[in-house]
């Protein structure tokens, strides 16, 4: 069974159970319902999954630009370049690490274990974030500076309620560091889709250079020659296929009706039949590579919902375990399930 065939029926399963979407979790209850507390825990770890998908897959991407011939950086540019990339998507790494723990947290509470026993968790997110906060924000560069300030003003503030043993008031205050830790995730989604482009885009320069190249043969040769069936038929064809070339001025080279005072031979139609041919597959090719850019950045595009559906779905946790109201996460779930689809179809998209 293909992997979108199986999401397909998951997908039905969560709308034939929309209980199991909307969490009934209740603060310090012994009974929490199994199918709907699992329903969020599954959902959030397919969430996870996808996203180092996302993000190992950028990384493998920024090594093959650091690799590539086409890459017109001198060695030194592209060893550094690929340095900066791949401190910049550790560290988005380690934020996921860091909303995982503090999500496990939400739900050992909303569970209704007693806020003391995950001492041991928040001291571990008090730690890390302090840590992201000062060694990793700065990998993420100008955008993410701001956020600085927040995240120590937060882990001194949750620091502070730990030593006075208020573990629920910690959970609740490790919120805003973890929502704003989302925030810049989302901020800074395009320079991750930046890297696969410019992966994408050097493979697709050195198509268009060979397209160049046998525009140019098939120019000269039907060009010596007087108009024909076969010959106009191949021009055609050219012409026709040229149409369906995307984003690139070569598509505006069509040929005009042969003129030339030549006539050809049988042995001359045949090649620029052949010429025409693997120019079509050319810009058959080259076109395959446009619509991996656009299967990416939909993927980054789900990618960037999915962290405001974290959020979004933190903050309804939290109200759960704060004042025993249902949290509706169904919004989440959804999203997480939609990242998937949209990186399975990428990886079913047909490159090169």
């Amino acid at each position: 069974m293909k992997p979108l065939t199986i999401l397909t029926r998951l997908s039905g399963l969560w709308k034939k159970t929309a209980l199991a979407v909307t969490l009934a979790i209740l603060a310090g209850c012994v009974s929490v319902p199994t199918n709907e507390f699992n329903s969020y825990v599954n959902g959030f770890n397919l969430a996870k999954t996808s996203s180092q998908d996302f993000l190992l897959n950028a990384k493998l991407a920024a090594e093959s630009i650091a690799n590539a011939p086409a890459n017109p950086a001198s060695p030194t540019e592209r060893v550094n370049k690929l340095g900066e990339r791949r401190a910049a998507l550790d560290a988005r790494l380690d934020a996921l690490e860091l909303i995982s723990e503090y999500n496990s947290i939400l739900v050992s509470l909303a569970s209704g274990a007693d806020p003391k026993s995950v001492q041991n968790q928040i001291e571990g997110l008090r730690d890390g974030l302090s840590s992201f906060g000062f060694s990793k924000l700065a990998a993420l560069g100008a955008k993410a500076s701001p956020y600085t300030a927040v995240i120590a003003e937060a882990v001194s503030f949750i620091d502070d309620l730990i030593k006075k043993q208020k573990f629920k008031k910690t959970v609740q205050a490790g919120q805003k560091p973890i929502l704003e830790i989302l925030k810049i995730l989302g901020e800074d989604a395009d320079s991750v889709q930046e890297i696969q482009a410019q992966l994408v885009l050097l493979k697709r320069d050195g198509e268009e250079t060979k397209l160049r190249k046998l525009q140019l043969r098939i120019k000269g040769l039907a060009g010596q020659y007087q108009s024909s069936p076969e010959l106009d038929r191949s021009v055609s064809r050219y012409n026709e296929a040229l149409s369906k070339l995307a984003d690139s001025p070569l598509a505006d080279n069509k040929l005009s009706n042969p003129n030339g005072a030549a006539v050809a031979s049988q042995a001359d139609l045949a090649l620029v039949q052949t010429l025409v041919d693997e120019a079509a597959k050319q810009i058959e090719t080259f076109n395959q590579y446009g619509e991996s850019i656009q299967a990416n950045q939909k993927v980054t595009d789900e990618y960037k919902k999915l962290l405001l559906a974290t959020a979004s779905a933190f903050q309804n946790l939290n109200g759960a375990i704060k004042s025993n109201q249902r949290a509706a996460i169904v919004g989440f779930i959804q999203q997480s399930l939609q990242l998937r689809q949209s990186i399975l179809q990428l990886q079913q998209t047909k490159t090169p």
